[in-house]
């Protein structure tokens, strides 16, 4: 009995120590302790963000999002390696989507080369050598064998014109194979320099000049012959070149690391989220399911205090982080379904809006300003957002996205700039997307903007700003001070087809004081993934 008071009389002097300790390094800048090593810094840092949390009249949040030690995304050492991520790769050019700009015009995936991203014979990105080549006469079929296995190609000519009928006219692009088997084209497009408009559903298109076409055949074997039905009366003979069609990520010059964070400063569970449509969200275990279809989305305008809007919402929770922060990353676990509206809209992401503060107009000195970031409401010099965005899925499943950024420049404008991510969310799949924001410094364009797709298999760069001027005022007021998290469809109306359903599945999100592990951020998408409700 006696050793059992013992042990206890212990373990109260262990508790009495540690807050003592703890209580000590709440008096010390952040900056004392990044040198303490990552389990007292970690300590520090969660007592830090909840003395900041208990302090702020505008940090009235749940319990449960309050920072915790247990933040598995918290980096060990004061710099995140970005040297071994993957880079975003090529993706697949949209029928109904491909214009002269985009491959994918709902998603704002751009050509990053004119005319086309290609390849050639040798591999070569923008290489010389075709993979074929012939010439052709002013009529009848025109036929190029092709060698084994090229499905996704491009067709110019290096003299001559040539107009030929698409699959739309039920004579279009034939693959013949050695065997006699005849493949028609899965999807072919005209590639039209005069035009944004979406080319893939004509009856014929034309190579001359610089100007080509694309077209997309079944997987198949061996080698082929490409045989194209001419439109009669407007050709000249020439000669045809084939070359392999790659819609390519934009290049982007991240930097080797970036600085760690150190303490997780607000996280929202599923369960802390607002309710704002709870005929249309549903709690299931870890996860918050949300929908939204035709019937509950109206499909004309409305003002932004109508409460008929709210049709067009799937979750929306905007709140003020308990400390402005000059460098963030936001971190949201989700998965997305359905097949979603090219109206695009909104998504979760970082911002200082000023709409999580009392009054709609701040002033710092003889300065005042309004709210700002949404609605034609333009970056001020204090106020800014950067919440995030989708674009749309060109008639599939996969849905375009990136950051929705109201800034000073990049020609931000009223109404904001669209940066679209370098690939399309995949639906159906647990992940995460990881926004970092380093403000601008005063009078520069410096502030940098970082998003990345992370799946269990890792993360991926998806874009990369350095060049961004957020603010102009030198405030902690013009700092990063929001985290929002909204999912709505367009901005005052939703054009969804009959039939149509989209859906996101909502784990947590957290806000960070700099750059999190991005390992893990992987490795909690893994686990996630077994956790996740069926739909």
């Amino acid at each position: 009995m006696s050793g059992t008071r013992f042990l206890l009389a212990l373990v109260s002097v262990g508790m009495f120590l540690a807050l003592a300790a703890g209580a000590v390094l709440l008096k010390k800048k952040p900056d004392m302790v990044a040198d303490l090593g990552a389990p007292v810094a970690t300590a520090y840092a969660a007592a830090s963000s909840a003395a900041s949390s208990a302090a702020s009249a505008s940090a009235a949040v749940p319990a449960s999002t309050q920072a915790t030690t247990m933040a598995a995304e918290l980096p060990t050492g004061a710099t995140v390696s970005l040297d071994t991520l993957d880079a975003a790769g090529a993706g697949e050019w949209v029928e109904s989507q491909v214009t002269h700009r985009y491959w994918n015009r709902a998603q704002k995936l751009s050509w990053q080369q004119k005319p086309i991203d290609y390849v050639d014979a040798d591999g070569t990105p923008q290489g010389p050598r075709p993979f074929a080549e012939g010439s052709f006469s002013t009529s009848g079929p025109v036929r190029l064998k092709l060698p084994e296995g090229l499905r996704d190609i491009y067709v110019v000519t290096s003299k001559g014109r040539i107009t030929v009928k698409t699959r739309e006219t039920g004579e279009g692009p034939v693959l013949v194979l050695a065997d006699g088997r005849r493949l028609d084209a899965l999807a072919d497009a005209d590639i039209n320099f005069t035009t944004v408009k979406r080319l893939g559903d004509r009856d014929s298109m034309k190579a001359e000049g610089d100007s080509g076409f694309l077209i997309r055949f079944p997987t198949h074997s061996g080698p082929a012959t490409l045989e194209l039905q001419r439109v009669e009366g407007s050709n000249k003979s020439g000669t045809l070149k084939v070359y392999q069609a790659s819609p390519r990520a934009p290049k982007m010059a991240f930097p080797s690391e970036l600085p760690a964070a150190r303490a997780q400063i607000l996280r929202v569970a599923a369960a802390d989220v607002r309710r704002s449509v709870p005929e249309r969200q549903q709690l299931q275990g870890e996860w918050l399911a949300t929908w939204l279809d035709r019937e509950s989305a109206p499909q004309k305008r409305c003002n932004e205090t109508d409460i008929g809007c709210s049709g067009l919402v799937l979750m929306q929770d905007r709140q003020a982080l308990p400390q402005s922060l000059d460098r963030a990353a936001m971190v949201t676990y989700f998965r997305i379904g359905g097949v979603w509206s090219d109206t695009g809209g909104k998504m979760p992401g970082l911002g200082n809006s000023g709409d999580t503060t009392k009054g709609p107009r701040t002033c710092i000195g003889d300065s005042c300003y309004g709210d700002a970031g949404w609605g034609g409401r333009k970056a001020n010099g204090l106020r800014w957002h950067a919440r995030g965005l989708f674009t749309g899925s060109g008639g599939t499943g996969s849905l375009g996205w990136g950051t929705y950024l109201y800034s000073l420049n990049v020609n931000a404008g009223p109404y904001g700039k669209h940066l679209a991510a370098a690939e399309p969310l995949p639906p159906g799949e647990v992940v995460a997307t990881v926004q970092y924001i380093d403000v601008n410094d005063v009078g520069s364009d410096n502030g940098i903007l970082g998003q990345w797709l992370c799946r269990a298999s890792g993360c991926t760069p998806m874009i990369w700003r350095d060049d961004i001027r957020y603010r102009n005022v030198d405030a902690p007021e013009a700092l990063v001070n929001e985290m929002d998290l909204v999912i709505y469809c367009g901005g005052m109306q939703c054009n969804m087809r009959s039939g149509q359903r989209f859906e996101y599945d909502f784990h947590s999100a957290a806000v960070f004081d700099g750059m999190p592990d991005l390992r893990k951020v992987a490795d909690r998408v893994s686990r996630l993934a077994s956790t996740v409700p069926s739909r």
